[in-house]
């Protein structure tokens, strides 16, 4: 899985205990068991009283004295699946992960047809890094029961693992099918997303997980990792701190937030973060390094130097951590000791641009010069991008008289300066372009959207920021023309679909409007915003039938959606099934009282069913609720006048 991202493959599910097996797994959602409503014995007996004391003990956060009852029971009655699932899952996170594993075989082996202990020797596996026996284990459940949902998640996380994502998607897309609400399942298709370099489809994953799950820390902090991408700093902070608020032991969010905060030139802020990231995580070598960088930059070399001794101490097969040791050896002048490590992480990945740079270097110092243009040469092959290594070949070069060549290479170390310049710039209008838009004004913004845009062309999140500044304009086929380019560019991302079907809509062109509404389905067949809105459109094209089809389709998913059942009363009223009507209304206003147009709504109803009195007062608790709602007011003031 690519560094950063946040699974959901460490949920553990017990018959009556949930658990996440480590601080950087953040997960949320769980599989809807009962509870037993326990009466505990004060002298357990039997297995059951000792297992529902262990219940208890657990609950009350008594880890050891809770495996203390388990094994009890199970002393009394080793077929005790229960007992063997709930303490693998007190042993798991306890840290013993072999003895986990071994209590949900015992639990699968005591009753195969126990599910949760089936998913939970899935995700020990998974902990364990051995992908093909998590799918084995999975598999064996789903061939008991192949609507098993959680069964087809960790069959996919199981894959995805082994690098089949066409399968992984396969099977976490049915999961998703099975249980819209299984928030691990869209963070799961982000993470496949995010794999396949398809960022706004992975966003537009991460978002729907966390609006399933509010409380999903490791969405927000997938979803702020893929913000950064996109150059929208200002919500990839949102959704990091989001996250550590959440879950302040969540290590990938604050890494994210330290790389983020780095990238802004805040360099006591991110070396916290990065602190903060090994307070939960000791063994995060990207944080360990990435702190190490910035105390190197800001002239603490020792520090930086014991952070990459750590780094190498902790994985001494890491040749990043050894091309960062030797870095910052060279800095301090021990080029004998750098030369060392810097062979060593050439010769643990020969691929490792950096390493062969810095080697290169190295080499230079010791007068070597044949050995350092082959060093350098090879970082340049490696990383053409690497405009330091390009300048450094390219005065060697110069010194062995090599012009051309060198000029060949100060050209296109030049080159990548300025595609580097126009990038920062280009992203740094972007941010003034979104601040500008958040105070609404329209006119800065898509200046600054247009001079980001100027700088450079394919910065997909300045012309999607630009298209909804020309929306708020009014310049509805400006804000068309930049949208179409967008999805051209980006066929995966939803929320551009989207919105370009709101534009289209809005410019009266239905049917186009409700074909970028079903694009937008076609990537993520619950995206609510497209079906509400689809869902509109088919009405006012006079497919009342295919649009209430789609409201409903939307509350199978979310009963508790209030504006799909609103908008569904609605149109039961224009087509006068005001008995419909009036029962959505009821339910709304009895689940959510303080809707006031919901209000007004069911007060239209009873007026035109002949209940002024009954309308009335829904007008009048309308306008207590919202004083403002002129139509309300207006309804109002009429039933008045008929009651007269």
């Amino acid at each position: 899985m690519p560094q950063g991202l946040i699974s959901s493959a460490a949920l553990f599910i017990g018959f009556t205990l949930t658990e996440v097996s480590a601080c950087a797994q953040s997960v949320a959602g769980q599989l809807p068991v009962g509870k037993l409503q326990l009466q505990v014995q004060q002298a357990p007996s039997g297995p059951l009283a000792h297992y529902r004391l262990g219940i208890t003990l657990y609950h009350e956060g008594k880890l050891d004295d809770a495996a203390a009852e388990f094994r009890a029971a199970l002393a009394l009655n080793s077929r005790l699946a229960e007992a063997h699932n709930d303490l693998g899952i007190i042993l798991n996170r306890q840290g013993k992960r072999e003895a986990a594993r071994l209590e949900f075989e015992a639990a699968v082996k005591a009753n195969p047809k126990y599910l949760e202990a089936r998913y939970n020797l899935a995700a020990a596996w998974l902990d364990a890094g051995k992908p093909a026996l998590a799918a084995e284990a999975a598999r064996a459940g789903l061939a008991q029961d192949p609507q098993w949902s959680w069964g087809q998640y960790a069959l996919g996380r199981a894959v995805e693992e082994s690098g089949d994502l066409d399968r992984a998607e396969q099977a976490v897309a049915k999961a998703v099918e099975l249980d819209p609400r299984m928030a691990p399942a869209w963070n799961e298709l982000g993470i496949i997303a995010v794999r396949r370099g398809q960022v706004g489809e992975a966003i537009d994953h991460f978002r729907k997980a966390i609006e399933v799950d509010p409380n999903f820390a490791g969405a927000y902090a997938n979803l702020g990792a893929q913000l950064m991408k996109t150059q929208d700093a200002g919500g990839a902070g949102d959704a990091l701190r989001k996250a550590v608020s959440l879950e302040p032991s969540n290590a990938s969010a604050h890494y994210s937030l330290g790389l983020l905060l780095a990238s802004q030139g805040q360099p006591a802020a991110a070396a916290g973060e990065f602190e903060r990231t090994l307070d939960c995580d000791r063994g995060h070598l990207g944080a360990r390094l990435e702190w190490a960088r910035i105390a190197s930059g800001q002239g603490h070399s020792d520090q930086a130097l014991e952070l990459a001794r750590e780094a190498v101490k902790l994985y001494p097969r890491s040749a990043e951590a050894h091309a960062a040791l030797g870095s910052f050896e060279r800095t301090k002048g021990d080029y004998r000791q750098a030369q060392s490590e810097l062979a060593q992480a050439v010769r643990l990945n020969p691929r490792l641009a950096a390493a062969h740079y810095e080697l290169g270097l190295v080499d230079k110092h010791f007068g070597d010069n044949p050995r350092a243009r082959t060093e350098l040469d090879r970082a340049v092959q490696l990383d053409p991008g690497n405009k330091e290594a390009r300048y450094a070949l390219a005065t060697l070069l110069r010194a062995q008289g090599d012009a051309a060549a060198a000029q060949a290479q100060f050209s296109e170390a030049d080159q990548i300066n300025r595609q580097g310049i126009n990038r920062d710039a280009a992203q740094g209008a972007n941010r003034a372009g979104t601040l500008l838009a958040e105070k609404k004004d329209w006119d800065g913004a898509i200046a600054q959207f247009q001079k980001a845009l100027e700088l450079k062309p394919d910065l997909g999140q300045a012309r999607f920021n630009l298209a909804g500044a020309l929306r708020e304009k009014g310049d509805l086929a400006g804000a068309e023309r930049e949208l179409r380019k967008v999805v051209e560019a980006y066929p995966k991302w939803t929320e551009a679909r989207y919105q370009l079907g709101v534009i289209l809509e809005r410019s009266g062109s239905l049917p186009a409007a409700a074909e970028a509404y079903r694009g937008a389905l076609s990537l993520n067949p619950v995206f609510t915003p497209a079906q509400l809105s689809l869902a509109e459109v088919l009405y006012l094209e006079g497919q009342a039938k295919a649009g209430r089809e789609e409201l409903l389709t939307v509350l199978k998913v979310d009963p508790a959606n209030l504006e799909a059942r609103y908008t569904l009363a609605a149109y039961m009223l224009k087509e006068n099934d005001r008995r419909s009507a009036i029962e959505e209304l009821t339910r709304i206003v009895n689940q959510q009282q303080n809707f006031a147009p919901a209000h007004n709504l069911l007060g239209v109803a009873y007026a035109q069913g002949g209940d002024t009195p009954a309308a009335i007062a829904q007008f009048r608790k309308a306008l207590e609720l919202d004083p403002g709602l002129a139509d309300a007011q207006t309804n109002l003031d009429l039933a008045l006048g008929n009651k007269h």
